[in-house]
């Protein structure tokens, strides 16, 4: 970027600004939205300006522009800038404009006059208010009103042949360098954090260097007049930076820029400094530190000293003359005039003349007015062109009963084949399956010119208006920002071709933007699309589209709505101990959605040791997150465009087609949808038939204990009381509920917590519970039933499709004979806790009972109604046990040659050398048969230990007593089966015991394989057969610092202080 430098700046005061609240416009006590000037009965033109000087309008550039100009008298003509009415002037009083005739008027380029709005101290806070933070351009707004007279320089003559106050031979010139090479903001601490809000030294400046050399000029410097002085804003990168000062060569002052431990830079410095030391053509500033480690950056330096009215044949000059309240009489020496008589703008007095060409000088002579006089001086022929007029149509926005608000960018409405999917966006909010909402759009040139005077890209656009709509409308539920925003920093500086939406400060905050003043809560639940073209508007209505229809319509079954319960959990972190603090952190977040109104199906995944996964070692996770994730949640460290789950979260390696996931991360810069590369999150978007529906995460820093906070607080409303509602409302509760926490790691990521997304969407539509069972999930125990069991087991998964509820669930089981009569094993209450939950229940056999055939067991939920389901009229369609072809029951595989250990019983102790085994068969009187029968010191039966017998016999007692040698304390594995021969496999029934010689009798389970028969709590049984203790996390965290000269001594228990 080129250095700017000035002959000479003009400062206007902007009607006594005042700003105690940043964020919201305060002048004179007054909180102002920026349209209160606006008369919408009236018609506008807009014309822009970015250099200060004197504009001329011509009436055919009027004409041009669609102004009326046969309807419209030269009285009527009224020019507005920062809300208020400013002077002009017309080379006619009366009459209508012709071709010929003009306007002219002073304008002003943009510099801070709105900016300063955004800092809590502006004076006090801003580096460069010489350079706008978004823009240079300013808009002058014209207008006609036949209602009284707009405001006129007034037409004066330069008396000459008179008495004459005495000659001016100074003027205080300001020669300025205004830099903006770099832009800067200050760190909180040592972490590089920062708050969205704008800070102490933040704006645009100079690089940051050790030492810094300027050169100054101050030709024709007079020696009468007021000593020079020095004004400069600057700030340097400690706490405490000593800076020596110089000018030409000769060192005048030093200087100590302070700041405190938690700035991470020092204070701002605006200093003025008076300079005794003479003045040359051109000087040397120097300003170096006192150590090289430290540097400073330079906002603006500003040197004002008195000037002789000595002008280098420049044609238009802006000058500030003093002590001028008895009037002023100048001669202008070397003014470029060309034998024309420059005009004179008294801009302090309102007044317009014309300099008379006399002894080589131009001479003015102004009558007494304001002390301090502000002249713009110009050749006739050198004014300043308009180059744009435009009409503007304001629309009156001080009521509307919206619900769904569209802010996007007139870029983004024509896809180049006349479709405007903005406009289709709308159209679908409006229609029922999109909620019918009374939807409005609103391009963001209207806001921009109604609530921030026309200032280009600037936040107070979006959010003053937040504010008004908040104060007079009485409907508006959601706010949607489609459109691709850039940190103002980057859209200054380098190419801002994709700003198409304000953002609120850096990092980017979309929450500020949409808030009261300083709060981080959304006034109305806000969310953003990052679109850079009308494609991708379209992609995303799309992915809308399919699923909401699927949330409202899919049908009650497993396959169709069970993946809309299915939550993943990523697990990241560096160390074991921030793995597993991580892990147990998004345990318990699994546990509230487990537990509360949704029901949720929780998986997790931890990272081990390695800093990223790579997605190719595990396909179970992929199979898993393409077969359909409601919400996926990271947690652990990340980028703009990665996480340590580089595979699992970036879409090109997904196919999740019509099954987009709600993805929360909770991880560093995530979020950041703000520059001009494309982030994780908009990959994740604007991926067509993969990736996610919304992504949440935060735009810059994450601290752990705050994202933890956040993470669980959200899981509660998403799954109690903000059930069923939009994703936006639910965020706009935590931010609410964390709002007036004052610590960094809350207010940084309830600042910078980014919704990229429709904040209307719905991750549910649970009116109540939806119960059925999970056809593929029934077996029995054992497999094969024998005929002369008394009872058996069945397990299966019966799920919740819909929202919890606490009372217990009857269900019936019927055991239809192959005669078809059906017969009520059991009818029992169970409570329903989860959405997927394991049953296991014995169920006698019948007796007496000829079940020679095909017998079906009936399995039935909610038999008699007595819990309502919903959705109303098809929820009980899906209660009975149920195959995939429509057939209502499962076949009961029932034999009639069964055989089971009876002794020694299981996990016994055997005490005697001599080993007997008895098998019983399940029928008595069963005909011969060959039954196998192993022996082995391992489950798997297939060590040389290994003996085997086939014995043929009727039905009753089986005995074997095996040649073997027992080894004391060793554990034995016998099994009996009928021979394969006679079914299809074996159905091998086994048991355990130990042998301990001299033992009495008792119980003893010792080995590997008895083990994992059992349950153990707090203990893990690992692959190597060894226990350990079940290892839990805790995060301990310490801060010791000072702040302010005071101690800060803060410890921090898993996030609680």
């Amino acid at each position: 970027m080129k250095l700017i430098r000035y002959i000479l700046t003009l400062l206007l005061p902007f009607f006594g600004l005042i700003a105690p609240l940043y964020g919201q416009m305060v002048s004179q006590g007054d909180t102002l939205y920026g349209n209160e000037w606006i008369s919408y009965d009236q018609e506008y033109l807009k014309i822009r300006v970015a250099d200060d000087g004197i504009y001329r309008i011509t009436a055919e550039q009027l004409i041009d522009a669609g102004a009326p100009l046969s309807q419209i008298d030269a009285s009527d003509f009224r020019l507005y800038w920062l809300g208020k009415e400013r002077m002009i002037h017309c080379n006619k009083e009366e009459g209508t404009l012709t071709p010929g005739d003009y306007l002219e008027f002073f304008g002003s380029k943009n510099r801070s006059q709105v900016d300063r709005f955004l800092f809590s101290d502006p004076d006090n806070q801003m580096l460069n208010p010489e350079y706008g933070l978004t823009t240079d351009t300013s808009t002058y707004y014209l207008t006609w009103s036949n209602v009284g007279n707009g405001l006129r320089f007034e037409a004066i003559s330069n008396v000459l042949d008179g008495p004459l106050p005495p000659k001016k031979t100074w003027y205080l010139h300001q020669e300025k360098i205004i830099l903006n090479q770099q832009h800067f903001k200050p760190y909180l601490n040592t972490d590089n954090v920062r708050y969205s809000t704008y800070a102490q030294a933040e704006g645009f400046s100079s690089r940051e260097a050790s030492s810094h050399n300027f050169t100054i000029l101050t030709k024709d410097a007079s020696s009468l007049g007021p000593n020079p002085r020095l004004h400069l804003k600057m700030t340097g990168s400690s706490p405490a930076t000593q800076v020596s000062l110089k000018w030409n060569n000769q060192e005048f002052v030093d200087l100590l820029i302070q700041g405190n431990d938690f700035t991470g830079g020092a204070e701002l410095v605006d200093t003025i400094i008076p300079l005794s030391l003479g003045l040359s053509d051109e000087n040397t500033f120097i300003a170096t530190t006192s150590d090289d480690s430290d540097e400073i950056r330079f906002g603006v330096i500003s040197l004002s000293f008195p000037r002789m009215f000595k002008f280098d044949l420049q044609s238009s000059i802006l000058i500030q003359v003093e002590e001028a309240r008895e009037g002023i009489y100048l001669e202008l020496e070397d003014f470029n005039h060309g034998g024309m008589p420059p005009i004179v703008y008294d801009l302090s007095a309102g007044t317009v003349s014309n300099g008379a060409i006399a002894d080589g000088f131009i001479k003015i002579n102004l009558p007494s007015g304001p002390n301090s006089r502000s002249l713009a001086i110009v050749h006739p022929d050198h004014v300043l062109p308009t180059q744009t007029i435009s009409a503007v149509d304001f629309i009156d926005l001080s009521s509307s009963d919206a619900e769904f608000l569209i802010i996007s960018n007139q870029k983004l409405y024509d896809d180049g084949q006349g479709k405007n999917w903005v406009e289709e966006y709308a159209n679908y909010r409006r229609s029922d399956i999109g909620g019918n909402y009374r939807t409005q759009i609103l391009e963001i040139q209207q806001l921009i010119d109604q609530f921030t005077y026309g200032i280009d890209m600037h936040p107070l656009s979006i959010k003053n208006f937040t504010n008004y709509v908040y104060k007079n409308w009485s409907s508006a539920k959601y706010l949607f920002l489609i459109g691709k925003g850039l940190e103002y920093a980057e859209a200054r500086l380098f190419d801002g071709s994709l700003n198409y939406l304000p953002v609120y400060g850096i990092p980017g905050s979309d929450n500020l933007l949409t808030s009261r003043t300083e709060s981080s809560m959304p006034l109305i639940p806000v969310g953003r699309l990052a679109a850079r073209a009308p494609a991708q508007v379209q992609l995303y209505l799309d992915k809308i589209k399919v699923m909401e229809d699927q949330i409202t319509n899919a049908p009650q079954t497993i396959a169709d709505r069970g993946w809309m319960k299915r939550v993943l959990h990523l697990g990241g972190g560096v160390g074991q101990s921030e793995i597993g603090v991580l892990r147990d952190k998004l345990n318990e977040m699994g546990e509230i959605l487990e537990e509360n109104e949704i029901q949720s199906d929780v998986f997790s995944w931890s990272i081990q040791s390695q800093d990223v996964i790579d997605f190719n070692n595990d396909e179970t996770v992929i199979d898993l997150i393409n077969d359909g994730l409601i919400i996926k949640t990271y947690f652990g460290h990340g980028s703009i465009f990665t996480t340590q789950f580089n595979g699992f979260e970036d879409p090109q390696f997904l196919d999740n087609k019509d099954r987009y996931s709600v993805m929360l991360s909770l991880g560093c810069y995530t979020g950041n949808l703000f520059t001009s590369e494309n982030s994780l999150g908009e990959a994740n978007i604007f991926s067509e038939d993969r990736g996610a529906i919304i992504y949440m995460a935060t735009s810059g820093l994450g601290f752990l204990s705050a994202l933890d906070v956040f993470g669980k607080n959200w899981y509660s409303l998403v799954g109690g009381e903000f059930l069923n509602h939009g994703i936006g409302e639910i965020n706009q509760r935590v931010l609410s509920d964390f709002d007036a926490v004052g610590t960094v790691g809350i207010k940084t990521l309830m600042q910078q917590l980014i919704l990229h997304g429709d904040p209307a969407f719905r991750l549910s539509r649970l009116d109540g519970p939806d119960y059925t069972i999970d056809f593929e999930s029934v077996s029995f125990d054992p497999p094969i039933i024998n005929s002369i069991q008394d009872s058996f087991s069945i397990a299966f998964d019966f799920y919740n499709l819909g929202s919890k509820q606490n009372d217990s669930i009857q269900i019936d089981f019927f055991h239809e004979l192959p005669s078809k009569n059906k017969v009520l094993l059991s009818s029992q209450k169970i409570k329903s806790t989860t959405f997927k939950q394991a049953i296991n229940v014995v169920l006698p056999l019948l007796n007496g009972f000829d079940l020679r055939g095909i017998n079906t067991l009936l399995v039935e939920l909610n038999p008699d109604r007595s819990i309502d389901e919903f959705p109303e009229g098809s929820a009980y369609n899906n209660n009975s046990l149920m195959g995939s072809t429509g057939t209502i029951g499962i076949k009961i595989p029932i034999v009639n040659n069964g055989v089971s250990p009876v002794f020694p019983p299981n996990y016994s102790i055997w005490s005697e050398e001599k080993l007997e085994l008895i098998s019983s068969t399940a029928d008595p009187l069963a005909v011969d048969q060959s039954y196998i029968i192993q022996i082995d010191t391992t489950m798997h039966f297939n060590s040389s230990v290994l003996q085997e017998t086939t014995i043929n016999q009727r039905g009753g007692l089986i005995k074997w007593s095996p040649a073997i040698v027992l080894d004391p304390m060793r554990v034995y594995y016998w099994r009996v089966s009928p021979d394969s021969s006679s079914q299809q496999t074996y159905l091998w029934s086994g048991s355990s015991f130990t042998y301990i010689p001299e033992s009495p009798d008792g119980w003893c389970q010792s080995h590997y394989f008895q083990f994992l028969d059992g349950q153990s709590d707090g203990l893990v049984l690992n692959v190597d057969r060894r226990f350990s203790y079940q290892q839990n996390y805790n995060e301990i965290r310490i801060l010791n610092a000072r702040a302010r000269g005071e101690q800060v001594t803060q410890f921090f228990y898993d996030g609680r202080q």
